[in-house]
């Protein structure tokens, strides 16, 4: 295979390139120069050594004859390899191109040497790279500084290496020489450099080695004295000369604005202003020690010798912008072993110097000093002025006449001339001897007939009037100024008495007006209404160097019809009369001039302290500080600032133009800056408008008349027009001044009668209540958590458990705690996936926090030993003969209870099984309790009286007795006397020892009253317990019954603990214990099975309980771990067993629980760890619940969020954009009756001498006005009423206004391409001062320069106003971009120039590229460099392009030219005028009256024009012989991207780039042009699109989500079949959803917005509720919005909704479709006439004038049914073969129609991106091919070259040629070529599509037509040039 692979590498490299991405590979180009398509390579790129470096390249494919290039491909490197390289190795870079198998189809290599890292590698690599071999931080540089430090310390008192902090030379030059004083100690010794080292490079000494080995060279002693200075602070250089090296510092704090200076001038300069110094460095090594002064000396002397200087390197400018870092190898040297040497034994002195003292440049003084620099900027006497030395050139026109002073008088009173070329003379007048007066008699006749004749031939008339009008009018709308003028007299004069060269000055300067009506036809000349004047230039001139004065023409004399020419003349004559050589010549020219620059000289000269009476010029001029700073307005403070009715701004404004004209009306002085498109002339529009509405005077200056005449529409569209005054360029006419007073004396505003109050209330109450929502939406609490968040992750209709956090509040829950906790449950969750879910359920009850080795052992001993035991277990409970009834179903812990149960049945006492009898045991048990109480109670009473009383007592009553007790305290003492001797005789019989006193029995005679009532209770208690307990109680026992009773309760309870589950287990049970309580001896005797059996099982679960409980301490289990049965216990314990390496891993997570829980999140572990919540969803649930309980706090301190939903919301939003037009309308009205309500009144009263009256009085005449300065002086009084903002230029503020700041404030534009000397004067009229332009374009410069007798290109950029303002105030920046209704037109510069800053909005298309490139090429198309510098075949194909889109009805939109030189631009200029006058019928569309004219500009004067398409000529490129110089003029130049950036951001609907290069053939790599670069990045932007920027694109494949709520929406839609992409654009702002339209995939069928970060990042309500939409439908969107609340509380309901909304959309009449379609770059593009009947009409028309057809036939592909059966996706079988059948009956059929035809047949309104993948698994198999991005099916492949026909639609339908394979389209143009023979391609494409049904084809649709032709050309049917085709047959 002929395949072409080359490669272009570096020979060398190293660590060093490598560390500093210096790309080994630089460029790999492939060719493919076989026949075949080559698809799917790849690019293997591999070493020799292998493993040092390798990469892969996919290609997707090369089409035949192209190459393909890769520049600085990404390779892989082995970092060790090279840093562990200590010796030069030779090895290779292989290269091989793999094909789609594997196979090499080609290969190259290139040799290739690694050095060392501590290899310099000279000038084979960018020489900078030197600076990595300076190590600052070096252990022995940090030495060598601490010694420095202590000779400063010694010698100065003061150790500090402080760099420039003092600010003082004469301490860093000190501690340059310490440092040099420090290296010197250390006595090395010079080693001779290698020969050419500059050149091949040289292995470098780092400090250690020099250290350790006491040598260094020249390079290695400069690079170590470079880090000692880098280090201390100071800003080192290393010069490299021929054979040498030395080093250098700033003594200031400063570095270059480059790496590297190779001009050795540049380097004098500083020195000699001693801002740097260069040393010797090299004799530290010498034996002798020379001064520090002797080394600067010799330092300075190497650069005498510029032939031998190679460079400077600036180290601090490479590590800061160049990002060079050192190479760290000096670390492997630090601890090595220094050889020791002997120090130098030197008295160390430092040197002291006188500095030269000077305020430096930047100070403000500096520039006051500047002012005559200034003034001679303005006033140019010099020769190159033409003001001074008038020469005839191409510019000039003389005008013969015999009377100057005639043609002023008929000028002046109003009538017009004629210009006529010089008159052709007859062959007789050609010979006669009176020519002159023949010519005398023509010039009197012509001029009676107001006609002017001139010198210029007919020939060159044409072009020469052409010339000098365009010149004229480019000038006008550059500077504001006319610039036309007749000069009326020339002074010749000379510069001394004997000079022999003579100066030609003009004398009066008449403004004139130069007109044409037609191309080609007559010129015209007119008096401007402005002032004629004398050439003040040269009077200053000639005052300056001749003193003299010319009294008399301060104010010019005056005849009746203008000044008195003859007058003047005679005047000055008088006063040079005795100047031999000088003259008056009464000679007549038409030219340009620029005198107005005098009197902003004037005024600067003279009335400079009135200028510094301007509180902005004082600042400038002499660092005076404002006594007060106004503070700025924030962006997102410009609705809180002001009420809406004490703000004026009725244009629409976005967040950063409001905050710009609230900080203007604050009082601030700033910079405003507007880079392209972002609305400056609407932000000063309202900026005026404010600050008038407040009481302010405002003049707004630009020198661009564009700039100010867009201003002024503006201003006219609100209504306050007429109190603004225009001054400049046409504007500035006395008339037209005057007429402006007038009709603002005459205006009337409309009242308001209070709607503006009630307005602007009720839009702050609507845009107050959308704010508060966006605020409580998206406030941020504590937590970092927002509403909009939490709704989108806790939505109602998640299925998500809902667990209860335990939290004390969610909204202030801090978000460093929060952000810990979330870290922790994160670690958690990665530890808990090890382990499987059966084995985390198992660790669950584990709670050891703590880990070592000896609890693992006892734990695994533990556990085998209870896994035997649970085998026992379960070996017991399967045996079915045991005694003792056992539940199979029991848990461990019924099993260890069991052990119990079966100790209290070993102990079983004496008691009968009554108690397992009773229902209700507890009854049972009280009653029990009761009668055993009441049995003690009785028997201790009894005993107690038994101590007392004999037996017999107990037949006493003892109620009687204690009544008989009673009755002995009662009654006579006598009576009681004898009945206590009856009682006592009574109870001596009844007591045992003595009587007591009586008072004592009563507590006895009380106790046996309750036992005698006892008694019977007493007989059933003992029944009770005997039948019980099975015996009689007695008192002795009363502990053995108790006891009995205590163990029948806990057998109860331990028998309904475990057998209550199962009734006949129960029942076996109390069967088996009845038993034995029955047989209690017999059952419990030692012989007894039943014992046996029990203590064994005793035995056993004592065991088991205790090996439990052990496991239960070491692994700290849970209460509840045996609560499980064995089988599960076992299995559990068997998973820890398997999984117990994790343990330590279960410890951790134990800690992290623990804490985990402590914080609130217990209850969530308590369900993971019953497994109720999947370990793995561990953060998901718990990210859903607290921010679902954050909701739930947030709603009960939140009503707007409770109460809002989306229709309020739709309804708020709604009443805001309606209330902000009714708004904004009336804010015009109340602005316009705020400032008429304080003008004077029209009436009847008005004194004729006063100010209004001289108004009146001026307007009523027709001509000879008032000077405009006079008029303006005499009616100032009300001038500022009637007119509080001009409109003016530069030049016009000089000319008309008194130097003071009389206005408030001074708003000047465009001020990045004004010097400061031109804005200074204009600046100087205000009290405070904005300045409005970007930095990123033009400065002020003078290329093309057309003013001046030198016609040089040289180009001096100077500093601007705008960057002067910008060191001294601060900035703001315009950030919204809306000028391009195509992103891909803004991107580029947003990208490359603005850092993407700009917030730009994305277009509609899905495929937004409206950046092309036009190769042109042809005999013509090459840049004539020595010659006339154009390209004629360039020039040509712009003109083509210009008519074409004239001749397209469907091109309505206007165009402007923009070319990188003037030449260039003059060529189109002229090819224009010829093709005019052959088309005269598109001249309107080039009048400069016409706002929107097509321009055609160079790149200098472009600033501030915008056209709809663009289209650029790049001039440059191939010249004659194909070679491509690298001088693109400007473009070259410091500042070349600033003009590319203003070239390229012109257009708002298409840029069409001409160029006869391809851009990936302009070589850049040495060139150090940015602007040079950038041009090829953006010509490969054109070609490419969006793919050459950084590879993005204008929309992501990959979806990116803001939020979880965009996501879902996403979801949700493509589940209903909707095509969704996320984030459109490429720019500051993004559209979060975009909906592809089913039938046309070219275009978004809406956007959606949700309410999230995007949307809430707005700055303000209008820019977030009105600007985003209303710029987004302006590109061609439906946005329909979605709305978080709703989405939280009702998904389903919402995605509902949306699908409705989207099928209103698609269901949209088509002919809106088609209209919204017709300039997208589709298949369905072609335009189609709205109006079907006219479209009817028309087609009759197209089928008559149809060429002859005679091979074609029909194609109607809706004559094909196809049924569907069954479900789509279920039926590949049949879709296969349906598909099959379509392809048979249509072949050659598009896929795109194909799968079109076929998803519709199924009932798919619309093709998603399953059933495409679906129908191409269906046609696999299909053969198919490929043309321009389409794919086409066939029956076979023999089919391909069979056509024989094309196939045209039905009458009345269309056939779109992108749907036609090239092979069948082709056959469409044969019969029109073979019967033309010559055809021009746009008219044979224009037929074709005729055929297919349409009238009209765009140029983006030409181009499926082109495979068709290349087809006939390859077979050499055809051929074609310059756009013309010619049939060969």
């Amino acid at each position: 295979m002929n395949i072409q692979l080359d490669l272009l590498a570096r020979e060398r490299m190293n660590l060093a390139l490598l560390q500093n991405r210096i790309p080994l590979i630089q460029k790999l180009q492939i060719g493919n120069d076989t026949e075949d398509h080559l698809e799917n390579l790849k690019l293997k790129i591999i070493s020799d050594p292998q493993g040092v470096l390798s990469g892969e390249i996919a290609i997707s494919s090369i089409p035949p004859g192209e190459t393909f290039i890769v520049e600085n491909p990404v390779i892989s490197h082995s970092w060790d390899y090279f840093r562990n390289v200590t010796e030069k190795i030779r090895g290779r870079v292989l290269i091989d191109l793999l094909d789609a198998q594997g196979n090499t189809i080609a290969k190259t290599f290139q040799d290739l040497e690694i050095e060392p890292e501590s290899v310099w590698l000279g000038q084979q690599a960018p020489l900078e790279l030197l600076v990595s071999h300076i190590m600052p931080n070096s252990e022995v540089v940090q030495r060598i500084n601490r010694k420095a430090a202590d000779f400063l310390k010694e010698l100065t008192g003061n150790s500090a290496l402080s760099g420039y902090q003092s600010k003082d030379r004469e301490r860093v030059y000190q501690t340059a020489q310490a440092i040099y004083q420090a290296i010197r100690e250390k006595n090395i010794t010079y080693s001779e450099a290698p020969a050419s080292f500059e050149d091949t490079g040289q292995k470098i000494r780092t400090p250690e080695q020099i250290l350790k080995h006491s040598m260094a060279n020249c390079l290695d002693i400069s690079l170590f004295y470079a880090a000692c200075l880098e280090q201390a602070g100071i800003h080192s250089l290393v010069f490299i000369i021929q054979g040498h090296a030395f080093a250098g510092f700033w003594l200031e704090d400063k570095f270059l604005p480059r790496p590297l200076e190779e001009d050795a001038q540049f380097y004098r300069k500083r020195m000699e202003l001693d801002e740097m110094a260069a040393i010797e460095i090299t004799n530290a090594t010498a034996d002798i020690n020379i001064s520090f002064s002797q080394l600067e000396s010799l330092g300075k002397d190497h650069f005498k010798n510029e032939e031998n200087f190679i460079c400077g390197i600036d180290v601090t400018h490479c590590r800061r912008h160049a990002r060079i870092h050192p190479l760290n190898d000096s670390a492997s040297l630090a601890n090595r072993t220094t050889e020791k040497r002997e120090l130098r034994k030197e008295e160390a002195e430092l040197e002291s110097r006188r500095f030269k003292e000077f305020q430096l440049p930047e100070n403000v003084e500096a520039r006051e000093k500047e002012l005559d620099k200034w003034k001679d900027k303005l006033l140019d006497l010099s020769f190159r002025n033409r003001l001074l030395n008038f020469r005839p050139n191409k510019g000039t026109v003389e005008i013969l006449c015999h009377s100057p002073n005639e043609i002023e008088d008929i000028l002046a009173d109003g009538a017009a001339f004629e210009i006529l070329p010089e008159p052709r003379q007859s062959s007789l007048n050609l010979q006669r001897t009176d020519q002159q007066e023949i010519l005398t008699d023509q010039i009197t006749l012509n001029f009676e007939r107001k006609k002017l004749l001139t010198k210029i031939s007919e020939t060159k008339f044409q072009a020469v009037l052409n010339s000098l009008y365009r010149s004229v009018v480019n000038a006008e709308e550059e500077t504001g100024a006319n610039t036309l003028f007749l000069a009326l007299g020339i002074l010749s004069w000379k510069e001394t008495d004997r000079s022999q060269t003579e100066r030609r000055s003009p004398l009066l300067l008449l403004p004139v007006n130069l007109r044409k009506k037609t191309v080609g036809g007559k010129f015209s000349l007119s008096l401007r209404d402005d002032d004629t004047v004398l050439n003040y230039t040269l009077l200053q001139k000639l005052k300056r160097d001749f003193d003299l004065e010319f009294p008399g023409l301060d104010p010019l004399p005056e005849d009746e019809s203008g000044v008195n020419v003859q007058l003047i003349f005679d005047i000055i004559r008088k006063i040079i009369r005795d100047k031999r050589g000088w003259e008056v010549k009464e000679e007549v020219w038409l030219s340009e001039f620029s005198f107005q620059k005098y009197l902003m000289w004037k005024e600067l000269d003279n009335h400079y302290e009135d200028m510094l009476k301007s509180p902005v010029i004082r600042t400038i001029m002499t660092s005076e500080a404002p006594k007060e700073i106004p503070e700025f307005v924030s962006e997102d403070k410009v609705e809180e600032l002001l009420h809406p009715k004490d703000m004026y701004c009725p244009l629409s404004a976005d967040s950063s133009q409001m905050a710009a004209v609230l900080s203007a009306a604050n009082g601030n002085t700033f910079v405003l800056q507007g880079p392209p498109g972002t609305g400056k002339s609407q932000t000063i529009a309202n900026m005026i408008a404010h600050c008038i509405g407040i009481g302010k005077r405002v003049l707004f200056v630009s020198e661009k008349k564009v700039a100010l005449e867009v201003v002024y529409r503006r201003l006219q569209e609100i209504g306050i027009g007429p109190f603004c005054l225009e001054l400049h360029s046409k504007k500035s006419e006395k008339k037209e001044v005057v007429k402006s007073f007038y009709n603002a004396l005459e205006f009337n505003s409309d009242g308001l009668n209070g709607e503006w109050d009630q307005v602007s209330e009720e839009l702050k109450t609507s845009r107050d209540g959308l704010n508060n929502y966006f605020r409580e939406l998206h406030e941020i609490s504590p937590s970092g958590i927002s509403a909009y968040k939490a709704f989108g992750l806790a939505a109602r209709s998640y299925d998500m458990p809902k667990v209860d956090l335990e939290f004390k509040s969610f909204l202030e829950y801090p978000l460093a705690e929060l952000r810990e906790l979330v870290s922790k449950l994160k670690n958690w969750e990665e530890f808990a996936e090890s382990l499987t879910n059966e084995e985390y359920l198992a660790w669950a009850t584990v709670q050891k926090k703590e880990w070592n080795s000896r609890t693992e052992d006892v734990i695994i001993q533990l556990l085998n030993k209870i896994h035997s035991l649970i085998k026992e277990l379960e070996r017991i409970s399967a045996d079915a003969n045991h005694k003792l009834p056992l539940n199979p179903k029991w848990k461990i812990v019924n099993w260890l209870a069991l052990g119990d149960f079966v100790d209290k049945i070993l102990a079983t006492p004496e008691i009968t099984s009554g108690f397992l009898k009773q229902g209700d045991f507890p009854k049972y048990q009280s009653e029990f309790y009761e009668n055993l109480e009441h049995l003690k109670n009785q028997a201790e009473t009894r005993q107690k009286l038994e101590k007392i009383f004999q037996a017999k007592v107990f037949q006493e009553n003892f109620y009687e007795l204690k009544q008989q007790l009673q009755e002995t305290r009662e009654g006579f003492f006598l009576i009681s006397f004898f009945k206590k001797l009856k009682l006592k005789g009574r109870l001596k019989n009844l007591i045992k020892d003595k009587l007591e006193p009586l008072e004592k029995y009563d507590q006895y005679f009380e106790a046996g009253i309750k036992y005698q009532e006892g008694l019977i209770k007493e007989e059933k208690a003992s029944r009770f317990v005997k039948e019980a307990i099975g015996e009689e109680y007695q008192l002795t026992i009363d502990g053995k019954f108790r006891k009995a009773m205590a163990w029948a309760e806990d057998v109860n309870k331990d028998l309904l603990a475990l057998y209550s589950s199962d009734f006949g287990t129960a029942a076996s049970a109390k069967a088996f214990i009845t038993t034995l309580v029955k047989n209690r001896s017999l059952a419990l005797a030692e012989s007894s099975e039943i014992k046996k059996e029990l203590v064994q099982k005793h035995e056993f679960l004592i065991v088991m309980r205790t090996n439990l409980n052990l496991l239960k301490d070491e692994l700290e289990l849970k209460p509840e771990c045996f609560e499980v049965k064995a089988a599960e216990l076992a299995q559990k314990l068997e998973a820890i067993q398997n999984s117990f390496s994790l343990f330590r891993d279960v410890t951790t997570m134990n800690v992290l629980k623990s804490e985990l829980s402590q914080a609130g999140l217990n209850p969530l572990f308590e369900n993971v760890d019953k497994g109720e919540i999947s370990k793995s969803n561990i953060y998901q649930v718990f990210n859903y619940n607290f921010h679902r309980q954050w909701l739930q706090e947030k709603s009960e301190d939140s009503n707007t969020l409770n109460s809002t939903t989306g229709l309020q919301l739709n309804k708020l939003d709604s009443d805001f954009k309606n209330l902000d037009l009714k708004y904004r309308a009336y804010t015009e009205k109340a602005l316009s009756g705020k400032i008429s309500a304080d003008k004077p009144r029209m009436g009847n009263l008005i004194l004729p001498d006063s100010p209004v009256g001289l108004i009146v009085k001026e307007n009523k005449k027709s001509r000879r006005h008032l000077p405009i300065r006079k008029f303006l002086d005499s009616i100032s009084s009300v001038a500022q009423t009637l007119k509080p903002c001009y409109l003016m230029s530069p030049m016009s503020v000089s000319q008309y206004l008194p130097v003071s700041p009389d206005f408030d404030i001074v708003i000047f534009d465009e001020a990045s391409q004004i010097p400061p000397w031109d804005a200074i004067g204009a600046l100087s009229r205000g009290k405070q001062a904005i300045i409005v332009g970007d930095t990123k374009q033009l400065p002020p410069t003078a290329f093309f320069s057309m003013k001046s007798e030198d016609e040089s290109d040289e180009k001096i950029d100077c500093e601007s106003v705008l960057e002067m303002f910008g060191s001294i105030y601060p900035e703001m920046l315009l950030k919204w971009h809306y000028r391009s209704r195509s992103e891909s037109l803004i991107s580029f510069s947003n990208h490359h120039i603005y850092d993407n800053r700009l917030n730009t909005f994305p277009a509609s298309d899905t495929e937004d590229d409206k950046v092309s490139l036009m190769i042109v090429t042809g005999k013509e198309a090459f840049y004539d460099k020595g010659k006339s510098k154009t390209n004629v075949g360039e020039a040509n194909a712009v003109v083509d392009e210009i008519f074409s889109r004239l001749k397209e009805e469907s091109s309505t939109g206007s165009i402007g030219v923009v070319t990188f030189s003037s030449v260039q631009a003059n060529l189109i200029s002229d090819l224009i005028d010829v093709r005019l006058q052959k088309e005269p019928q598109f001249e309107t569309f080039f009048d400069v009256n016409n706002p929107e004219y097509i321009f055609v500009k160079n790149l200098e004067n472009v600033q501030g024009d915008e056209r709809d398409l663009i289209l650029f000529s790049v001039g440059y490129g191939k010249d004659s012989l194909g070679k491509i110089s690298r001088n693109f003029g400007p473009l070259n130049n410091s500042g070349g991207e600033r003009r590319l950036n203003v070239a390229v951001t012109r257009a708002r609907n298409e840029v069409k780039i001409f160029s006869n290069f391809h851009p990936r053939e302009l070589d850049v790599s040495t060139s150090t042009s940015e602007g040079l670069r950038l041009l090829k990045e953006y010509l490969l932007y054109a070609q490419e699109g969006h793919t050459a920027l950084l590879r993005q694109q204008s929309f992501n494949n990959v979806d990116e989500f803001d939020s979880i709520f965009e996501k879902e929406v996403t979801d949700a839609l493509r589940k209903k079949g909707w095509e969704v992409r996320t984030q459109i654009g490429v720019g500051g702002y993004r559209v979060d959803l975009g909906v592809v339209h089913p039938e046309y995939s070219g275009r978004f069928l809406a956007g959606i917005e949700c309410d999230g970060a995007r949307f809430h990042s707005a700055k303000s309500a209008r820019d977030r509720d009105i600007l985003r939409q209303m710029v987004l439908e302006g590109l061609g969107w439906a946005i329909l919005r979605i709305w978080s609340t709703d989405w939280w509380y009702d998904s389903g309901k919402c995605i509902d909704k949306l699908h409705q909304e989207l099928e209103a959309l698609l269901a949209a009449p088509r002919e809106a479709i088609k209209k919204a379609v017709k300039d997208i770059a589709i298949p369905d593009s072609i335009a189609e006439n709205e109006n079907s009947n006219s479209q009817e009409n028309e087609m009759d028309v197209l089928q008559e004038n149809l060429p002859p057809v005679v091979n074609s036939q029909l194609y109607d592909p809706t004559m094909l049914e196809i049924n569907p059966i069954g479900e789509f996706f279920e039926n590949a079988n049949l879709v296969s073969n349906q598909m099959k059948g379509l392809v048979q009956a249509l072949a050659p059929v598009s896929r795109e129609e194909c799968f079109s035809k076929v998803s519709r047949s199924w009932g798919f309104a619309r093709r998603g991106n399953r059933i495409d993948q679906f129908l191409e698994t269906c046609s696999k198999g299909i053969h198919r091919t490929k043309s321009n991005g389409q794919i086409f099916f066939w029956n076979t492949p023999e089919d391909v070259g069979s056509i024989e026909a094309l196939r045209l639609p039905p009458e009345g339908q269309q056939r779109h040629p992108s749907s036609i394979a090239p092979e069948e389209l082709l056959h469409g143009f044969t019969p029109i070529l073979q019967s033309n023979i010559e055809v021009s391609k746009d008219l044979l494409f224009k037929e074709v599509a005729k055929m297919l049904g349409y009238s009209r084809i765009s140029k983006e649709n030409m181009k499926y037509m082109e495979p068709a032709l290349e087809l006939l050309k390859n077979q050499d049917m055809l051929t074609t040039e310059d756009e013309v085709v010619l049939w060969r047959g």
